[in-house]
């Protein structure tokens, strides 16, 4: 249906870039295109749009529901395999899964969604608004005590909004209600 869509890498060679310069030239490059077709909230394609002059249309309304479904899975599957400081970069890998995990919640695979944040966190991944969502997942899943334990990384690791702090502690605190701890329950409340 887009048969000139290029990723980026194929455009120049990502390697000699720091991470914000990658994002730069992806932003020139996009603020270039005659369309853009993203997700509706994305600050980073609407300021292309803005840039370039250009349409921002919704990547839910330009695509039919196979193509949507088709979509997700091709996101899914960079996920599993994606590494937290490769060429892909956080900012890429955070945003695909703010799309993907819910996608996958309403399609009954959170333990899959659990599976790939844990590993995206274990192996360096420092998005504080991750945290609190491994916390839920978890306790979803049926495992406060693992609920607990992803909590453990709203203790150890930089989180840069007290919301997801909230969430975090919210959730763990329900954990320890369920596992009959009264006064961890209590403390994180």
């Amino acid at each position: 249906r887009y048969p000139d869509l290029l990723p980026a890498t194929d455009l120049y060679d990502p390697a000699p870039f720091q991470e914000g310069q990658h994002d730069l030239l992806e932003l020139i490059a996009m603020s270039c295109c005659s369309e853009i077709v993203a997700p509706a909230l994305s600050g980073f394609s609407s300021t292309a749009a803005t840039l370039g002059g250009i349409r921002h249309t919704d990547v839910l309304q330009a695509l039919s529901a196979e193509e949507i479904e088709a979509a997700h899975e091709d996101m899914v599957a960079r996920l599993a395999e994606a590494a937290p400081s490769g060429a892909v970069g956080t900012g890429h890998v955070s945003q695909s899964l703010a799309h993907a995990e819910p996608w996958l919640i309403a399609h009954d695979r959170s333990a899959e969604s659990e599976r790939i944040l844990t590993r995206l966190i274990d192996d360096g991944l420092d998005i504080s608004f991750l945290y609190p969502r491994l916390v839920m997942l978890r306790l979803d899943l049926g495992d406060p005590e693992g609920a607990l334990a992803a909590h453990a990384h709203v203790e150890q690791r930089e989180v840069h909004y007290h919301s997801d702090v909230a969430l975090a502690d919210a959730v763990a605190s329900l954990a320890a209600h369920e596992l009959g701890r009264p006064d961890q329950a209590a403390r994180l409340a």
